[in-house]
């Protein structure tokens, strides 16, 4: 499933097995096949002169309170190391959050070390050019000395992930001429191993993605530095 709007599911898959989908009472309709070529052919992007008033508006709903109770709301979960017991149930949880939303929410898998791990996604379509991407994104794992059992990640990374809920709570009671996908790898710690397979399987994908932006450790600074 590459996205959603309104319950009309785009998805890909082996032609028979699509087709089948039918016979479950669905309706199938075919688009034409995507062609070997740029996804996202070069635009005219206007530089900003002045803050857009209806940017600020959304940037002015963000409060600390709800950053900071979906924070916590993570920290609870005790560890979110991509080896512990407990990684599908926080995967899934994530999703959760999405989902009430209104985004519908894709569980990817991956493997690495012979372990399986999940990506948590959620498309918002465009109204304009839906299969051009700005994805946004932060890693949901987390690690420590004793990470099966006690990995927190407030900050690495809590604070990011709280950043990305944020952004789809908000965005997503709007509309966009570009998607959006939010994106929760897993992984981070072992190497960048959930955006790593998920970048693999863009490509294969021909997937247009126009932009990225990536939140790790929010809340981290260096004295000195403004706040």
């Amino acid at each position: 499933v590459h996205a959603e709007r309104d319950g009309v599911f785009l998805v890909s898959g082996d032609h028979d097995a699509v087709l089948s989908l039918s016979g479950r009472g669905l309706g199938v309709y075919p688009v034409p096949a995507v062609v070997t070529a740029p996804r996202s052919p070069d635009r005219a992007w206007a530089p900003v002169e002045a803050p857009d008033p209806a940017v600020a508006a959304m940037v002015a709903e963000v409060s600390w309170t709800g950053v900071s109770a979906k924070i916590q709301w993570l920290v609870d979960f005790g560890t979110r190391y991509s080896y512990a017991a407990n990684h599908y149930t926080v995967a899934d949880a994530i999703g959760d959050v999405f989902a009430g939303y209104g985004l519908t929410p894709v569980l990817r898998s991956f493997v690495y070390n012979a372990r399986t791990m999940w990506n948590v996604e959620a498309t918002q379509l465009g109204t304009v050019h839906p299969d051009s991407f700005v994805v946004i994104c932060g890693h949901f794992d987390s690690t420590s000395e004793s990470a099966a059992t006690n990995a927190p990640g407030a900050d690495d990374n809590g604070s990011g992930v709280a950043t990305v809920l944020t952004a789809a709570e908000i965005l997503s009671q709007h509309e966009f001429e570009y998607s959006i996908r939010y994106i929760c790898f897993a992984g981070e710690e072992q190497g960048l191993r959930g955006s790593e397979a998920y970048a693999a399987w863009a490509a294969s994908q021909n997937l247009g993605i126009v932009g990225v932006l990536n939140f790790d450790m929010m809340g981290y600074w260096t004295d000195g530095v403004p706040k």
